[in-house]
């Protein structure tokens, strides 16, 4: 156990007899240590006694590439553990003794499902393990500590339609948000519970995805619930699912655009942001902007590259609403196609009066390709209709102003002006404005480019 413990700090770990199954006919008996570790990684540790012949299958399978299919085996205490998803193995080591040759092979797994053997109970209810997501409850809860009791807002409940769920910190929640603040890191801090009634666990993990995806977006940092378990109707814990998901160091508590402090803002996103989320996700991309606009407020980077990934989430969105609301093309692609030709030879008569025949091609292009470019839609239009359409208000002026830095961080690679930190927080502040305009939030923001000011959306 010792080499795999060195990858990080552990926040659950296993160790089991089983197999190791590749994508042929072929299987190896092994024991192995599987751990998760507070970043969300899944690491696995296999070693397997073998024979001469044994030993020259594996190796030769792992070196041409053949996938591992799965692990699986029985924990010390009598639990089914099942590695599987994308199993890739790391690294693989010989070692032989006078008594025994084995193999020992290092992997990370995709995912990790472990159950209490042979045991297939209902569950009823869900506990997700949530990273880095900082909050004040609107329930308070009693803590005994070494000397005394104590209260606080620990847990944050919420009311969907589907019913209630409760996100609750965990017992070390003050050590794992220092240490955040302190490393910017990630951590474990809290875990989001709901029960099943007549939904399944795969509607559970979907929607603990969106509401991750939604709670990043109002703490800036990127948000993602790492395991799951489940418990039955007498509350005995039937099963636990560890996923490897996508985390990200916390990015500071400047990057916040919804208050910790006052739990009654983030209730209201969450009951009114969620249905309109699950409407929009598809529509828009939602999800694949929130994470570019995530990207935009990372700390320990150029802030010219943290504004282009403003500029990209902006630009998606841009291109998701263009085409949904058939505002690409201003006129019918075909009808102007059929009119180019037309078109091209009269300009290119123009250009060559005017500047000569050398520049024709340079400024048509040589199939009239800029000339195509007429019939699209400028981002300034398609953007003054999101904030029509969203009903956020931007002026004519910090319009232009926001058009000025988009083309100078797209075309040369700086700001447009040497106050580039205003630059950049207006960017981000129209960015988050908007995205919680489209979730139907109408609460407090902290606004980035007041100072951080509580102002109301």
């Amino acid at each position: 156990m010792t080499d795999i413990l060195r990858y990080g700090r552990v926040l659950r770990a296993y160790k089991a007899r089983g197999s190791l199954q590749l994508n042929t006919n072929h299987s190896f008996q092994c024991s192995f240590n599987a751990v998760q570790f507070v970043d969300g990684a899944i690491r696995v540790q296999c070693r397997i006694p073998t024979a001469d012949i044994e030993s020259n299958i594996l190796t030769w399978d792992l070196m041409s590439n053949i996938e591992v299919q799965s692990i699986r085996g029985i924990t010390e205490d009598n639990q089914e553990i099942t590695l599987s998803g994308q199993v890739l193995w790391t690294n693989v080591n010989h070692r032989t003794t006078e008594d025994s040759r084995s193999i020992t092979i290092s992997l990370v797994a995709a995912e990790m499902f472990v159950k209490p053997e042979g045991a297939e109970s209902p569950l009823y209810t869900l506990k997700f393990g949530i990273t880095n997501f900082e909050f004040e409850g609107n329930i308070g809860r009693k803590q005994k500590t070494e000397t005394s009791h104590r209260f606080d807002r620990g847990i944050l409940a919420v009311s969907l339609p589907f019913g209630e769920i409760r996100i609750e910190r965990l017992p070390d929640y003050e050590v794992a948000v220092a240490n955040l603040k302190a490393t910017q890191s990630i951590e474990p801090t809290c875990e989001m519970s709901l029960e099943l009634s007549t939904h399944d666990i795969q509607w559970a993990k979907d929607f603990a995805d969106d509401l991750c995806t939604i709670l990043s977006l109002a703490k800036g940092t990127k948000i993602v619930w790492i395991y799951l378990d489940g418990y039955d109707g007498e509350g005995v814990n039937r099963l636990a699912f560890h996923k490897n998901a996508v985390t990200r160091p916390y990015s500071g508590a400047s990057a916040s655009v919804v208050d910790s402090i006052h739990p009654s803002d983030i209730k209201e996103l969450i009951e009114k942001g969620y249905e309109r989320f699950a409407q929009l996700k598809g529509q828009y991309k939602l999800g694949h902007v929130i994470d570019a606009h995530l990207e935009s407020k990372r700390p320990h980077s150029y802030l010219e590259s943290r504004g282009l990934a403003a500029i990209q989430a902006m630009e998606l969105l841009a291109a998701q609403y263009a085409e949904k609301h058939n505002l690409v093309y201003i006129m019918d692609e075909n009808e102007f196609g059929d009119k180019l030709g037309g078109i091209g030879t009269a300009v290119n008569e123009v250009f060559q009066k005017a500047f000569g025949e050398s520049y024709v091609s340079a400024l048509c292009g040589e199939h009239n390709e800029k000339l195509k470019s007429l019939n699209r839609r400028t981002l300034r239009q398609v953007l003054k209709q999101v904030f029509q359409d969203f009903v956020l208000i931007v002026s004519g002026s910090k319009l232009h102003a926001l058009m000025e830095t988009r083309n100078a961080l797209v075309h040369r690679g700086s700001f447009n002006t040497n106050d580039r930190v205003k630059e950049y927080y207006r960017v981000i502040s129209i960015m988050d404005r908007l995205l919680l305009k489209m979730l139907g939030y109408a609460g407090y923001i902290l606004d980035c480019e007041q100072k951080w000011a509580r102002v109301h959306l």
